[in-house]
């Protein structure tokens, strides 16, 4: 994970509560991508609140409807929303740290004793007025003092620089919120005071976190921080009121960020060919209408509408991995920013897990069958505990790492178990033989292509009724111009296999 992806995944972290979107499944649905491509938010507070909403789903009706009430309050192109944008922008967002996270870790600040801090402030003082007296005892006192205060300074400094960023992060949001529709004065009036009287941490605005800008005056309050430790001083007396208004601060900054999100989830909405807002009902049932995937750039619509599971089967690269993230994500979509990228959408409010895109564990040193099993073991075990609630879930090519009749004897027992009242399992397989085995508990839908008089594969990706009749395998091999050798003979042994059932090299 990248400090980036931690920074935004802070908040989340820290507020897992519930059923939340899992790791297999943010990967399988490409999750870091799919964010990127919803998040127009201005502040760092926005990022990490809209990546909490895309992993939280949602599950309550009248969450989603007031939701929908703020989306439509943002929607609207107004001076005060303009006045909220700038606003934003001028909190603006952080390169390496969470704000959230520092707020959280403020008791693990290292204190020292007043005395200590005050050192520095006595020693100088001493050697200015010695050297009214003994000007080069003096001198040197000032100077040793400089160079040892100069030391500690930076020593001090490295441990609080995060939190510093933080506190001036947090002010500039405090200020900042005044112009910001929809956070009442009631929200900030008590925590303005903390803002003010902040000179002696000038840079404190960012500066003294990344550098410094050249200007006279800021060298000069270097060399006074540097000499006299005011800005430390200062810092720990700010811990102190952070501290005591650390749940007002958390509760208006979430509120900022979550402003913040919804004129980003209004922004995405404009930048869609359509969508439309889901409806929720109570039975097993799935119908989404001329759904796309958001990070295609010409994608082709789908429909599917089925109130039990689903096999697809189909060629190689037909569509059918694809289709799966597509309604994956528009599902999530739904729960998440009552948002579909589809013309109609009807389903129960669902867990949504996945098994799509599995790998060798290298670190775990799972195999990828093992991680397989893993990974559909906790769909099965969460479909089993959430009994009185409905799960989709969504599976490729199951089992792809063992052998042929182990796989399609076990897959079958496996999805007849996610065929269950509760559990809606959209499954796509290479295995033709499970279309026969599970014909009563599943609808059939499959992806094909069409191949030209030069034998060059076009795919149509539209999902059609029935199971596939066609296999493109070898067919691939021409288009990618393997030696003929390879492909007549493979031709030929899969002829004598379907004649014989015998396989010949």
């Amino acid at each position: 994970m990248d400090n980036t992806t931690e920074r935004i995944n802070r908040y989340f972290e820290d507020h897992k509560d519930g059923f939340f979107i899992d790791d297999i499944t943010c990967n399988d649905l490409d999750l870091d991508r799919i964010f990127d491509a919803v998040n127009g938010t201005y502040s760092s507070l926005g990022e990490e609140i809209l990546y909490h909403m895309l992993r939280t789903p949602v599950f309550d009706r009248n969450a989603l409807s007031e939701l929908e009430r703020h989306l439509e309050h943002y929607s609207v192109d107004s001076a005060q929303k303009n006045k909220t944008i700038q606003s934003l922008k001028s909190i603006s967002k952080l390169k390496k740290i969470s704000v959230f996270e520092y707020l959280g870790k403020l008791d693990e600040v290292k204190r020292i004793g007043e005395l200590r801090l005050f050192i520095p402030m006595i020693m100088m003082l001493f050697g200015i007025v010695l050297s009214f007296f003994y000007s080069l005892p003096g001198i040197v006192v000032i100077v040793v003092s400089f160079v040892i205060n100069t030391v500690r300074y930076f020593r001090l400094l490295k441990d609080i620089r995060p939190y510093l960023v933080c506190f001036a992060y947090v002010f500039r949001a405090i200020v900042s919120s005044k112009n910001i529709d929809g956070i009442s004065e009631d929200e900030i009036k008590d925590l303005l005071p903390m803002t003010r009287r902040n000179f002696i941490l000038g840079n404190l605005s960012g500066v003294s976190a990344n550098g410094g800008t050249g200007n006279p005056f800021d060298l000069l309050l270097d060399l006074l921080r540097m000499s006299l430790h005011l800005d430390i001083i200062r810092f720990y007396h700010l811990t102190d009121r952070v501290k005591k208004n650390k749940d007002k601060i958390t509760d208006l900054l979430s509120h900022i960020g979550y402003i913040d999100s919804y004129i980003a989830i209004c922004g995405f909405r404009n930048g869609l060919q359509y969508y439309s807002k889901p409806e929720f009902v109570d039975e097993k049932l799935i119908k989404c209408v001329d759904m796309y995937h958001p990070l295609i750039d010409e994608p082709v619509p789908n429909t599917i509408d089925t109130h039990r599971g689903v096999l697809i089967t189909g060629s190689n690269a037909s569509g059918k991995s694809t289709f799966l993230r597509t309604l994956a994500v528009n599902v999530l979509f739904a729960q998440t920013i009552n948002t579909v990228l589809a013309r109609e959408y009807y389903a129960p409010l669902s867990f949504l897990i996945t098994s799509i895109s599995l790998r060798d564990d290298l670190i775990g040193k799972d195999s990828f069958y093992m991680a397989e099993v893993k990974a559909v073991k906790r769909i099965i075990q969460k479909a089993s505990s959430d009994k009185d609630g409905f799960v989709i879930c969504f599976v490729d090519e199951l089992l792809k790492g063992t052998n042929t009749l182990e796989r399609i004897a076990t897959s079958s027992k496996i999805l007849s178990e996610l065929s269950k009242d509760n559990i809606l399992c959209f499954a796509a397989t290479h295995d033709i033989e499970l279309t026969r085995i599970l014909g009563e508990l599943y609808d059939n839908y499959h992806f094909s292509e069409d191949i030209t008089s030069d034998e060059d594969i076009r795919f149509s990706y539209k999902m059609m009724e029935g199971p596939s009749t066609t296999t493109n395998a070898i067919r691939l091999l021409v288009a990618l111009d393997f030696p003929y050798s390879i492909i007549d003979e493979a031709t030929d042994m899969v002829k004598r296999f379907n004649e014989t059932g015998i396989w010949h090299l």
